[in-house]
């Protein structure tokens, strides 16, 4: 019998859940963040088969995968053998990464956007629309790691294109 673990690499619990094939009842297992659980039935290849496909398109991948790929992945698994400490704590930073950038192509997104309405607003004679995300950090906390984010869209000729700018504070 193969056995299936399952990594945590979010910053919440996972409430596991799964149906085995034929079964009326699904299954469900809490997984703390950063930890992994080993599911505690007998499972044959077939069933961890439509585990898998039922988590992929959430997506689970391989522990292994998860740091080659662009996205984030929340859980990941491994077959016969725990998930590395090494492989989560990389999971979790890969996390933190894949986040950021995607929050920075949002803003970019929604920056372009809002130049665009503007542009519409004004007949086309907007040139040039800048927006700042500035965060102004708590008193006492880390004034090192501040949010400081310039977005540029200009026109150049037709073309309008998004320039972004990380400044450090």
């Amino acid at each position: 019998m193969t056995q299936l673990f399952v990594a945590n690499l979010k910053r919440q619990v996972e409430h596991f859940t799964f149906r085995l094939p034929g079964a009326e009842k699904v299954q469900q297992y809490p997984i703390q963040p950063a930890s992994q659980l080993k599911i505690p039935l007998a499972l044959t290849d077939e069933q961890i088969d439509s585990i898998v496909q039922q988590k992929a398109m959430y997506g689970m991948v391989p522990a292994k995968a998860v740091i080659k790929s662009p996205f984030f992945h929340g859980i990941c698994f491994s077959l016969d053998k725990p998930v590395t400490n090494v492989e989560i704590d990389r999971g979790f930073e890969h996390n933190d990464e894949a986040l950021m950038k995607e929050a920075e192509d949002q803003r970019v997104t929604a920056t372009a956007a809002t130049a665009a309405q503007m542009e519409e607003q004004t007949n086309g004679t907007l040139r040039e629309f800048r927006q700042e995300i500035m965060e102004i950090p708590a008193a006492g906390a880390d004034q090192n790691n501040v949010l400081n984010h310039t977005i540029e869209v200009a026109r150049d000729g037709d073309t309008a294109s998004a320039r972004r700018n990380r400044k450090p504070v």
